[in-house]
């Protein structure tokens, strides 16, 4: 393990937040008493948009329990928004899925909408703002390909100058706001040509929306959505809804093969994080973890490479960065055409905001963000 301060840093969480997620996901009595503490001083106008993606749960935890609340309908207010928006991006994307079947691209739901169809088992529990799918790596060109003949443009960046050595995915916009982020790896620090065919040997087919399409083997969802959250929160996004997409994965422990699991993470060379994240999912919300795979996490070699992706990750201020976003929408826009998005909307697709969300106050959230994480 690492040290304390170490620690601290690497568990993408925030204190204040873990009240509202131990009410949403802790187990039994403590859950009951979590839950109830909670809603005793609960503000959702007061919550940052990211922790408000938990309310859902929280309302489906009340009504399951009969708990009664004058905050309640509010929250079956977002549930509800959330299960209407995920209809439409549901069905928005089930047109590029079976375009890229018809393309002959086998095509893998990851992410949310994946964790929808095998763990929540309702829309309405995981809001989302985009669909990931993942191609095989050899078809990536000629997945953009396709993308590009339904209107989708790259959010930044060029499809037509990608490397594909170098990354691992490609946000692809439509008017209005329909977003597939398209991955031919599924890790961002994993891109050898034969990197994922452990990942595609090992998952499973499903039906989604009438299309078919390949599911993670729980292992390894799990693992991508834990190096997800700490990649993500290095770069000052931090996320709450990986703790929620854990814990439903892991369920009662039994349909996570653990040893798949420590031997993904040693394989991949991402292992800089997971032990914090295991043991606070542990001690913090009970999830049932066996010690023996928290001590095989321990064990593992932390490489000086993890370091070094852990430093390019942080988010670094200036005029850099501001021209990068610059010349990135002058791309999408060169790309989309004319009825491509004005640079506040680009900036609200770009930042995770919703169409409600002004860009300052988008802005202004990222900053106390960078704030916070840099503190802690």
């Amino acid at each position: 393990m690492k040290d304390s301060s170490q620690a601290e840093r690497l568990v993408p969480v925030w204190e204040e937040q873990e009240p509202l997620m131990r009410a949403a996901l802790a187990k039994g009595a403590a859950g009951q008493e979590a839950l109830h503490s909670w809603l005793a001083q609960a503000d959702p106008a007061r919550l940052d948009a990211k922790s408000r993606q938990l309310l859902p749960l929280i309302y489906d935890r009340a009504r399951r329990d009969g708990v009664e609340h004058p905050v309640l309908p509010v929250l079956k207010g977002v549930k509800l928004h959330a299960w209407y928006a995920n209809q439409i991006l549901f069905s928005d994307a089930a047109s590029a899925i079976r375009a890229l079947r018809e393309a002959g691209i086998e095509v893998m739901l990851v992410k949310g909408a994946a964790l929808v169809a095998e763990y929540y088992h309702d829309a309405g529990l995981r809001p989302m703002q985009d669909l990931d799918l993942l191609v095989p790596t050899k078809e990536a060109h000629r997945a953009f390909e396709v993308l590009r003949s339904l209107g989708y443009a790259p959010l930044w960046g060029s499809a037509d100058r990608v490397t594909v050595q170098d990354h691992s995915e490609m946000h692809m916009v439509r008017l209005p706001g329909r977003i597939i982020d398209l991955h031919w790896h599924l890790l961002h620090s994993s891109l050898a040509p034969e990197a994922d065919r452990a990942f595609w040997e090992a998952s499973s087919s499903a039906v989604f929306q009438g299309e078919c399409v390949r599911l993670l083997n729980p292992a390894d969802h799990l693992l991508h959505v834990l190096t997800h959250a700490a990649r993500s929160w290095w770069a000052g996004v931090p996320l709450t809804h990986w703790v929620a997409d854990a814990i439903m994965i892991i369920g009662d422990g039994g349909r996570v093969n653990w040893p798949r699991f420590v031997e993904q993470a040693r394989t991949h060379n991402v292992a800089l994080a997971l032990p914090q994240m295991l043991h606070w999912l542990a001690r913090t919300l009970g999830s049932p973890i066996p010690d023996d795979t928290l001590s095989l996490i321990d064990s593992l070699p932390i490489s000086a490479a993890q370091w070094v992706e852990f430093g390019r990750s942080q988010p670094r201020a200036g005029l850099p960065r501001v021209v990068r976003i610059s010349m990135d929408y002058r791309r999408f826009k060169r790309d989309a055409g004319e009825s491509s998005l004005s640079l506040a909307g680009y900036l609200r697709v770009r930042w995770g905001g919703g169409e409600a969300d002004s860009v300052m106050s988008l802005a202004w959230r990222r900053l106390m963000a960078k704030y916070r994480r840099v503190r802690s």
